[in-house]
């Protein structure tokens, strides 16, 4: 196993082999602007949120106005006239209130759908460029192993051993279809890691084998 992780010394350089595996594709040139737009898709449902979360605070308040006046003991004709003329304004600010209210859970709603949809381009562009990684990584141990053993047949728990392959079944993108059918909260909550998802497996394709090693060996002590 240790075999496949450092190869020993008398085996060939490998340089002349992995000029022959394709190199981890770049990522789509429009990736960075999908993000920046799933920036500003989360930030605008957070500020939609916000406001909607604030509802409450204001409804009561407009409630609390309303209790006031009601508990007046007034003595005068112009002083009930007065308190009409503030609950006809307290019942238009309700009134008023519970629309904007209406119209901005459905805002709030559309926005989600808008936010979750820009997630799952990402995901999709993510997973593709993982999977570019994984069988890139497999053929080289593939061609490593056949260095070593003379074509004998590689095990899969061999492949995944192999410690980019391993770096990278902890890099997994998240996953929006087996969240199908999943609260919207928990596709929200995947849309806010694909940025870092994505910024981890560029790292990743930028470290060298000892770096990979060594981030292995660190993930696996803690």
């Amino acid at each position: 196993m240790n075999n496949l992780v450092h190869v020993r010394p008398e085996v060939a350089s490998l340089r002349e082999q992995q000029s022959a595996i394709a190199p981890a594709e770049e990522p789509p040139a429009d990736l960075n602007t999908v993000l920046d737009e799933l920036d500003s898709a989360l930030a605008r449902f957070d500020e939609l949120t916000e406001k909607l979360t604030n509802f409450p605070a204001e409804l009561a308040a407009i409630e609390a106005k309303h209790k006031t006046l009601t508990d007046q003991e007034l003595d005068s004709i112009e002083s009930i006239e007065a308190r009409s003329a503030q609950m006809s304004k307290i019942a238009a600010m309700r009134e008023l209130a519970v629309t904007r209210q209406k119209k901005l859970t459905s805002a709030v709603a559309a926005q989600q759908e808008i936010t979750i949809k820009v997630g799952e381009r990402i995901a999709t562009l993510l997973e593709q460029r993982w999977w570019n990684n994984y069988t890139r990584r497999a053929e080289e141990v593939r061609i490593k192993f056949d260095e070593l053993f003379y074509r004998s047949a590689l095990d899969q728990n061999l492949q995944d051993s192999y410690v980019p392959i391993v770096l990278l079944q902890w890099l997994r993108v998240p996953d929006f279809r087996t969240s199908r059918f999943s609260p919207a909260d928990v596709k929200i909550g995947k849309c806010r890691q694909l940025r870092e998802a994505a910024a981890k497996l560029a790292e990743f394709e930028k470290m060298s084998f000892s770096e990979i090693a060594q981030r292995v060996e660190d993930l696996t002590r803690r």
